[in-house]
């Protein structure tokens, strides 16, 4: 499925051609669309004039879930259980019951009192991806680094702790007299200093 500012439509040709479906959402821009893996025909659809909305039947007839609070046009779902659908924006908010309603997964301040297993503040990514051997992972893409979820984001780790060198920077400056001494002011990790 493709998604336009007239709706969604709809390929069952490997993109050559395009129907539209979705006559009740048409008028929408739909910004983020999620594919139900776990219920074939199963789609999430975020808007930004109206919320998310929610097809069981492939995108022909939709219905309205929830308004969508701090999105980032970011939303994406379970691919083992039809009811678990995400979206980001500053924080990430879960829903349980197929988006009809939405709890934060934590608030971007409980970072800094446990950063091991609260997300960091501002979320552009959510992914979930099928891993063999150990099923469903969620990887939460926050500015503050990458956290992986085998609960469907109901506990979160931070993998960006150690060995991933993860930070953004405002200004770099190196040692006239040490080329290896290199200063780092970053947005969201502090200063750094490496020699």
């Amino acid at each position: 499925a493709g998604t336009y500012a007239g709706g969604i439509f709809k390929s069952s040709d490997a993109g050559a051609s395009w129907a539209a479906v979705a006559a009740d959402i048409r008028g929408q821009t739909v910004n983020a669309l999620a594919l139900d893996a776990s219920a074939p025909g199963t789609l999430f659809a975020g808007t930004f004039s109206s919320g998310v909305w929610r097809s069981t039947d492939g995108g022909v007839s939709w219905a309205y879930r929830a308004e969508l609070d701090d999105w980032w046009e970011t939303v994406n779902c379970s691919i083992t259980d039809p009811n678990i659908v995400a979206y980001s924006g500053v924080e990430v908010w879960r829903s349980a019951d197929g988006g009809g309603s939405f709890t934060r997964v934590n608030g971007w301040g409980e970072y800094y009192g446990d950063p091991l297993h609260k997300l960091h503040a501002d979320n552009p990514g959510l992914e979930v991806i099928w891993v063999p051997g150990a099923g469903e992972r969620w990887f939460p893409c926050t500015d503050g680094g990458l956290y992986i979820s085998s609960d469907r984001l109901l506990s979160v780790t931070n993998l960006s702790l150690a060995g991933l060198g993860v930070s953004q920077y405002y200004d770099v400056h190196t040692s006239v007299n040490n080329p290896y001494r290199i200063a780092a002011g970053s947005q969201d990790q502090g200063y750094q200093r490496a020699d």
